[in-house]
């Protein structure tokens, strides 16, 4: 996907080269094992490396302001140097044109705005991005942080009166408890890690949580439940795997739909042709 706000440059010899906004970067990237394109004359531009081994970032200029704004469609993302070698965005989930048409569907059938739960929701991309266009959300992340960040990102947008509830908490708690509440959805996003721990040290182990998490899910589908994302990346858990997982638990929407899968990519500008697996996404979207 081309954009303005993100561009992977080269990658190669497990490294890749990305321009995020006016900051090029330099982040691991296992997967890399070819050799690299572009010359090191252009890999010397880089204003910061992450170095995963000493988990820390350096600085080719220690002016670099640590914080910077990217414009993706009609909302502003803060990036920052975090730790892990994250920035605050996953160009492999910005294109949610699926779930762009369940929200402009649903409008032109009901009176009330879409309903959008997004778990392990980080910094609200997805979030921002259905809140502009009309959706009410229930942005739910254990980490506060995160948390945080998204509000940020929601004023940087303009978007902080939409009505977006944000939520510190476990998922799997959060869920339990909207399910003995009988609250109801018209659409859910979910992100699940390998590994993670709950707001208050519960541990999430993706080989042992995910499929009970998602039968749990199954009653927070409302009548008019139209949309369902599952992505991961999760090491070794194939396309087949998590369609087969999504497909099962749609099987009891109320209304019927199709899934489709494919992979989470970033794929060079440059038009060398190469991806870089991210790992694997399927999507229910109705008939």
């Amino acid at each position: 996907m081309k954009t303005q706000f993100y561009r992977l440059l080269d990658s190669g010899f497990g490294s890749k080269l990305e321009q995020v906004g006016d900051v090029r970067i330099i982040r691991p990237a296992p997967q890399a094992t070819w050799i690299l394109r572009l010359p090191d004359s252009e890999w010397k531009k880089a204003d910061a490396e992450y170095d995963y081994d000493k988990g820390t970032w350096s600085f080719a200029n220690p002016d670099l302001p640590r914080e910077w704004t990217v414009k993706i469609g009609e909302i502003s993302m803060i990036m920052k140097f975090a730790a892990g070698g994250q920035i605050g965005m996953f160009p492999e989930h910005i294109d949610n044109q699926d779930l762009f048409q369940a929200i402009a569907n649903h409008q032109k059938e009901h009176e009330r705005p879409f309903r959008l739960l997004n778990l392990f929701a980080y910094t609200g991309a997805a979030t921002l991005q259905a809140a502009s266009l009309g959706a009410e959300v229930v942005h739910v992340d254990s980490a506060k942080s995160s948390v945080n960040w998204a509000k940020a990102n929601a004023v940087a947008s303009g978007l902080s009166e939409k009505p977006i509830r944000w939520i510190v908490d476990d998922v799997r708690k959060f869920v339990q408890r909207e399910k003995v509440r009988g609250s109801r959805y018209d659409g859910i996003l979910l992100d699940p890690p390998s590994f993670g721990r709950g707001s208050n040290g519960e541990i999430w182990k993706i080989e042992a949580d995910l499929l009970p998490f998602m039968k749990t899910l199954m009653s927070l589908m409302g009548e008019s439940f139209s949309y369902m994302k599952l992505s991961t990346h999760t090491q070794g858990m194939l396309q087949d795997e998590v369609k087969g997982l999504l497909k099962g638990i749609t099987a009891h929407s109320p209304i019927p739909g199709n899934v489709r899968c494919f992979d989470l990519a970033n794929v060079e500008e440059s038009g060398r042709g190469i991806f870089l697996d991210c790992g694997s996404c399927a999507v229910f979207t109705i008939k």
